[in-house]
């Protein structure tokens, strides 16, 4: 994953878990998509904690929670 993210909300499945995170930029369609150049680059601090956040947030979604929220899910009907 790239340090500065531009995608759509459309037909990006990730783009929920994505959502709120530094850096990364949502639109709701290709056309509205709009790069905002940076004024300076990221220095080696920024790109550490820009790795360190979404480490942590994307480490705790695995196949084995997704699966058994799914099961809770359909238990459910």
């Amino acid at each position: 994953m790239g340090l500065e993210v531009y995608t759509t909300e459309y037909k990006v499945g990730a783009s929920e878990l994505l959502r709120d995170m530094d850096n990364i930029h949502l639109f709701k369609k290709p056309e509205d998509i709009v790069i905002t150049p940076r004024t300076k680059p990221l220095t080696l601090d920024e790109k550490r904690a820009l790795r360190q956040q979404r480490r942590e947030r994307l480490a705790s979604m695995t196949w084995e929670k997704t699966g058994e929220r799914f099961y809770e899910l359909l238990s459910r009907s």
